[in-house]
Order: C-alpha cells, then sequence, then structure tokens
C-alpha cells in the first residue's frame, strides 16, 4: 500500500484540505490502494480544522468536519512513500526530523506546472477568498499528482 503524507504548519488548512482533495479525486478515479493523510510541523494534536477550510470545502461537497490535526512524526515520514510540503520551511523540517526523506519530499509548488519553487500561502486567520484561492491551487495540484500516481491496466497513467 503506498501512502502520501501533505504537510504544513498547524495542520488546520493547507495540508487537510489537500489530503481531502486527494482523497475525493481517488475515489472519483476509483483508486483504492493510495493511503492519504496530512500532518503540521508544530500541529497541536487533536485541534479541530480550521472553520475557513471546512466552509471552503464544503462548499465543493467534502466533508473536512471530522478532521483532527495530528504533529509530524519521524514514523509518518517513514510510512510515506511520497512526502509534499507547503512550504520550504516545512521541506527543512521533514528533512531535519528525516535526512533520509530527502530524496521522497518535494514541494507542492512541483504539482504547479513544474514550479517547484513555489509555496502555497497560509490562509489561516485570514479572509474567505484566501481560503478559496488556496483550495484552487491545491485543487489543480492534487489532480496532478492523481496522474502521476495513478496506473491503469496497461500501467499507463490515467488521465481524467
Amino acid at each position: 500500500m503506498r501512502q502520501v503524507l501533505f504537510v504544513c504548519t498547524g495542520n488546520l488548512c493547507r495540508s487537510p484540505m489537500a489530503e481531502y482533495l486527494l482523497k475525493e479525486r481517488f475515489k472519483q478515479l476509483k483508486q483504492e490502494d493510495i493511503v492519504v493523510e496530512s500532518a503540521g510541523t508544530i500541529a497541536g494534536d487533536g485541534n479541530l480544522a480550521a472553520q475557513g477550510a471546512v466552509e471552503t470545502m464544503a462548499g465543493l461537497g467534502i466533508d473536512m468536519g471530522a478532521h483532527r490535526a495530528r504533529r509530524l512524526t519521524g514514523g509518518m515520514i517513514d510510512s510515506a512513500c511520497l512526502v509534499i510540503v507547503m512550504e520550504k520551511y516545512h521541506y527543512g523540517a521533514v528533512v531535519d526530523l528525516r535526512p533520509s526523506a530527502v530524496g521522497k519530499t518535494v514541494m507542492m509548488g512541483k504539482f504547479l506546472d513544474g514550479h517547484e519553487e513555489i509555496e502555497i500561502p497560509d490562509p489561516y486567520g485570514g479572509s474567505r477568498e484566501g481560503f478559496i484561492k488556496a483550495v484552487k491551487t491545491l485543487k489543480a495540484a492534487s489532480f496532478n499528482i492523481a496522474d502521476d500516481l495513478t496506473v491503469g491496466e496497461t500501467g499507463a497513467p490515467v488521465k481524467p
């Protein structure tokens, strides 16, 4: 079983939104052999997702109400075949925790037309528009991630 891990700061907005968007995409593609999770570099275990994130995702028909924040651990990194981070800071935090993760840790921006250095701005504490912009960016990237990780019967990537 392959596992994708999204990482942000508090595991309240970006990484859980990315998690739920990719889960939804895999559900649409009937891809059931990939586990998708998220965590935060300084998350308070058990915290609820940000209300703006929950409301914005609900607008897409995705219920994120069950999400509870989790602090990033070395074990989570070890279990993942791919670790996707939102900012350069997160990349550093992952690699500091597990230097062996260098080869499997990438910036989310890599999945946006190959612009690896693009950071995904944190909408936490901001306007509704900030959450909407973040979700649009994360959704576009999640479709590209799904394309990269999903294979059909022929072994070729399945395109939407």
